[in-house]
């Protein structure tokens, strides 16, 4: 692991990619554990592990793709947004659902059969 580290630091041109295999999840953990202080530093490489994240070490299951997206900003920022949609989507179809319902019922009285009501463009156009 110190050699690939050494290889990699002294080698890689800035913005390159490499891939570094490992024949064991220990190996893996301990080349994660020596890329991880550049990693960590500005303008270091970046890693990601590839490999079940309960089966690789601690080091090295810092860097494995879920828990990269955990801690990036922009991810976090999407999910907050999706909550926020998901929110709002449910109260325009709860809005959606009340009009509708408002809008039949003044109908339920009258001798028009449902399926006239329901084909009619003003009422086709809250139908959900």
């Amino acid at each position: 692991s110190t050699t690939i580290f050494h290889v990699l630091s002294a080698r890689m041109p800035a913005g390159a990619a490499s891939v570094v295999t490992c024949v064991t999840n220990q190996a893996i953990d301990a080349v994660s554990e020596k890329l991880a202080i550049t990693h960590e530093a500005t303008n270091g490489m970046r890693i990601l592990v590839l490999g079940n994240p309960s089966r690789v070490g601690k080091t090295a299951g810092r860097y494995t793709l879920a828990n990269l997206c955990l801690r990036d900003s922009l991810v976090v920022s999407m999910k907050w947004a999706l909550n926020l949609l998901q929110k709002v989507l449910k109260s325009v179809e709860a809005l959606q659902q009340a009009r509708q319902q408002r809008l039949w019922k003044a109908h339920r009285r009258s001798r028009l059969s449902l399926s006239y009501i329901e084909n009619l463009p003003s009422v086709r156009r809250y139908k959900l």
